[in-house]
């Protein structure tokens, strides 16, 4: 009987030892939120990534029509929770052409302009001769410059990463080919504020809409060379992120 007794308290002694050893703090199993409040635990996978890859010509492969439509694609359904408004974002601009962060701004303002929400916060600028971090989940919401596939064919990747069970958005980082010719305005290179408002409005995971009927969006999948027409948002567009965050 008292064999029996301390087998069993060395059984529970060693059933405590293994929980013990193989208990991890909460912290690092549970991202915070863009402001640092935990996040609520929930089931595996906690947190998943999405992306919208871009590509882009050096001229237009059919002829832009001129009229809007009133089309937009918001798929996967997510959103940015509200307790979490206004986004930051860190601009890293070494390596591409001048006015670059001043084309990026008013590409953030440009969809803030139609809804009552203020989606996007401070947005600042390191122009500093170091690599940025690229597409990682962490704390820092980003725009980058870096190497994708070379010159020609894809213009820009952004990443999303949300929660599953709220379907809450948690980050971005958009990443512009560093070996495209990049610039301001029309010319013989992408313009970065046509092709940042595009990116941008995947953040919100509106999608890339592909109809030649669709071309004067910016929400319209292809570019090319001297396109400025996503610059400023199409009747779709706006349908868009108002559908989302109001009026």
């Amino acid at each position: 009987m008292k064999k029996l007794l301390c087998l069993i308290v060395a059984i529970a002694i060693l059933g405590l030892l293994i929980v013990s050893g193989c208990s991890i703090p909460l912290e690092s199993v549970v991202p915070t939120s863009e402001k640092g409040n935990p996040k609520p635990e929930i089931s595996t996978p906690e947190i998943e990534r999405g992306m919208f890859v871009d590509h882009g010509y050096s001229s237009p492969p059919w002829y832009p029509p001129e009229e809007e439509t009133d089309r937009y694609q918001w798929g996967p359904k997510l959103h940015w929770a509200s307790t979490g408004l206004p986004i930051d974002c860190m601009v890293y601009t070494f390596g591409t052409s001048d006015g670059a962060f001043d084309a990026v701004m008013q590409s953030f303002a440009e969809w803030d302009e139609y809804t009552s929400a203020t989606i996007y916060g401070t947005v600042e600028e390191d122009d500093d001769e170091k690599i940025p971090p690229g597409a990682v989940l962490d704390k820092e919401n980003t725009i980058s410059w870096g190497e994708i596939d070379g010159s020609g064919g894809i213009v820009a990747i952004t990443y999303y990463w949300y929660w599953v069970n709220t379907k809450e958005l948690v980050k971005f980082d958009i990443i512009f080919d560093i070996a495209d010719l990049w610039g301001t305005g029309s010319g013989d290179f992408f313009d970065i504020q046509n092709v940042a408002t595009h990116e941008i409005g995947h953040t919100l995971v509106l999608g890339d809409l592909r109809s030649p009927k669709d071309g004067a969006l910016t929400m319209h999948a292809y570019t090319w060379w001297g396109d400025t027409m996503k610059s400023t948002l199409g009747s779709g567009d706006i349908s868009g992120v108002q559908a989302i965050y109001g009026e």
